[in-house]
């Protein structure tokens, strides 16, 4: 009588294993690439969120706008203050009203993320656009990735990712 043989060997499970253990070495850098792209991606995004914000408060309050973004110890620090114009009656009016320093402007940070140099925004008055001589690019970097921004005019940066 002819015996019947069901499973697999040991020798079958093992190379099995050694086999999965192969590829799951060789797919683990490659997720962990895309892991760092995806919270660079975040991170860039926040910081468009950010400078929407500027933007919004220049068309608001009638009144130019600056934003300021610095290197901090693994972050980048940021500031954004209305600047007063006395010729633009709808800022001074503003002006008048907030009377307090601490309404002002608004400040935040991006965590876990570095920048390569100091940079300055100013945002025009009433329209919001970009001041053509603030018009710039910024590299922000979160372990082996890269993103280069380019602001231009009142649209959103141009991203270009590394």
């Amino acid at each position: 009588m002819a015996k019947a043989t069901w499973g697999f060997t040991l020798i079958e499970i093992l190379i099995g294993l050694a086999v999965l253990g192969v590829l799951a070495v060789s797919a683990i850098p490659s997720m962990s690439s895309v892991l760092n792209k995806q919270t660079l991606k975040a991170k860039v995004s926040r910081l468009d969120t950010y400078v929407e914000q500027a933007r919004n408060l220049a068309a608001i309050t009638e009144c130019p706008v600056e934003m300021n973004l610095r290197p901090a110890d693994a972050a980048v620090s940021i500031s954004v203050s209305v600047q007063h114009d006395p010729f633009m009656k709808g800022c001074s009016a503003w002006y008048a009203q907030t009377g307090s320093q601490n309404n002002r402007g608004f400040s935040g940070t991006l965590g876990n993320v570095t920048l390569e140099d100091a940079v300055r925004l100013n945002f025009n008055a009433v329209s919001g656009v970009l001041d053509t001589q603030s018009q710039t690019r910024l590299t922000l970097n979160y372990r082996d990735r890269r993103a280069e921004i380019i602001y231009l005019g009142i649209g959103n940066g141009v991203v270009r990712y590394d």
